[in-house]
């Protein structure tokens, strides 16, 4: 990891760690309901605008929505407004470490719903010392510490949502290739929704708004529930999910520092050690029994994947203008079907678009070597707009493990680790999206080579 990416995983840690001291300065001069609605308005408002400077397209399923419109109810409304409300009662550093939970949360609900269906020792392991050290932070046996009250149920009942969250949106949106930040935006409108209604049930009390309270909620909103997202998608389409997920780690000690710093919060030897028994938990919990060796995966994904094994220079990436390649594309269609192609995986991978050799546009970089020893880089994802076709680069063997989707696609014709198709208009978008995501997410390492499409 590098010093760029450790700076990022840094500030978006820092920006999400503070995020429980905004909302106790926030409910100084607004009801929680107030304050979620405004960190969801503001946040939406914000990634919006990056959809729409981005060029991205927005779903048109009514099923989709359906499946965006529960998940934002889950991942943000109900959440958001249960920190909001049990931040009444439990100091905000109590609230940040209640919510290093949610993955551990996350096992056991995949567990209970079948979504995952078999638990390691590991697993097993990290569940019991992480609720053990969630048990110490709660207290029970010292009621008057506040800890055993409503608001560190309700902070828990928050986490434990967002984990419900993660299992649904894997199950009925990762896959559908819909971009992380148009996924996110939509989200966050779905969840503004919920709360505009809850509102009306609950009423508006007299506002007593001073500089504290509206930077707090411009700060909680614009920075902590918009930009943040953007930031934390960059991270893992530069380093992967894994790398990326390591800010879970420092979101409580960030809570922890600033409750001491700012509000002159007290923190127990017993919750320092809660804390510490959450997060080891956390960290069994996530590990995986050793995976295939890496460099035998990833033979097994370039052995027909064209990008990977071309060694020629053409392979290698340049300082050439995309725009100006693109521009210099003879037919009128096809430039602007190479145009969308670009947004499209711009806005999928996170990545700018790059000249690799005189003909092909990538994005992105990942890594491959072979067991002979032979290594090299290629990009995530990659086309080339060619006079018959836009040719799309995918990863090894696509048209065996993504049939069903392939089947939804329309007019293509498939080669080794190549997609060709005539025309963006004459197929199916959402496949499509899907096809070059999944891709991205296997060459990433997030996915198995052997995933089917679901």
């Amino acid at each position: 990891m590098n010093r760029a990416t450790t700076i990022r995983i840094g500030l978006l840690a820092l920006i999400w760690g503070s995020g429980f001291l905004w909302i106790k300065l926030g409910i100084r001069g607004l009801s929680p309901v107030e304050v979620t609605l405004a960190r969801l308005v503001l946040g939406s408002a914000v990634l919006f605008i990056v959809v729409a400077v981005q060029r991205g397209s927005l779903p048109r399923s009514p099923v989709v929505w359906m499946h965006i419109t529960v998940a934002a109810l889950f991942a943000n409304a109900a959440p958001y407004l249960l920190f909001a409300v049990g931040e009444q009662h439990v100091a905000s550093a109590t609230a940040g470490m209640l919510n290093a939970t949610t993955p551990l949360w996350t096992v056991a609900i995949a567990l209970g719903t079948r979504h995952q269906r078999a638990i390691t020792a590991r697993q097993a392991a990290g569940l019991v010392t992480g609720f053990g050290g969630a048990v110490l932070i709660f207290s029970p046996w010292q009621a008057v510490s506040g800890l055993a009250s409503i608001g560190a149920i309700e902070c828990l009942a928050a986490a434990a949502s967002y984990a419900l969250s993660y299992v649904y949106m894997d199950r009925f949106l990762a896959r559908r290739g819909i971009g992380p930040v148009v996924l996110s935006a939509c989200q966050l409108g779905a969840a503004s929704v919920w709360l505009a209604i809850a509102l009306g049930v609950t009423g508006a009390p007299s506002p007593r708004l001073d500089a504290t309270v509206v930077a707090s909620i411009l700060v909680l909103g614009l920075i902590g529930t918009g930009a943040a997202y953007v930031l934390n998608y960059q991270i893992i389409a530069s380093v992967g999910a894994t790398v990326a997920s390591t800010v879970t780690y420092l979101l409580p000690v960030v809570a922890i520092i600033l409750g001491f710093l700012v509000l002159d919060e007290h923190i127990t030897l017993l919750d320092l050690a809660g804390i510490a028994l959450t997060l080891a938990g956390v960290a069994l919990a996530r590990k995986r029994d050793r995976p295939v060796r890496r460099d035998r995966q990833i033979e097994q994904l370039c052995e027909h994947d064209v990008m990977a094994t071309k060694k020629s220079p053409a392979m290698r990436p340049t300082d050439a203008s995309v725009q100006g390649y693109l521009a210099g594309v003879a037919d009128e269609r096809r430039r602007e079907d190479a145009s969308r192609l670009c947004a499209m995986m711009h806005e999928i991978t996170g990545e700018p678009p790059a000249m690799w050799g005189t003909s092909i546009v990538g994005f992105g970089t990942y890594h491959y070597r072979y067991a002979s020893g032979h290594e090299g880089d290629s990009p995530l994802a990659g086309f080339s707009p060619r006079r018959q076709h836009l040719v799309i680069y995918l990863v090894g063997e696509f048209e065996n493990r993504y049939q069903p989707v392939l089947a939804r696609l329309g007019p293509h014709k498939t080669g080794k680790g190549c997609l060709y198709i005539k025309r963006l208009d004459d197929v199916d978008d959402g496949a499509l999206r899907e096809l070059i995501d999944r891709s991205v997410r296997v060459h990433k390492g997030i996915d198995q080579a052997s995933g089917e499409a679901r």
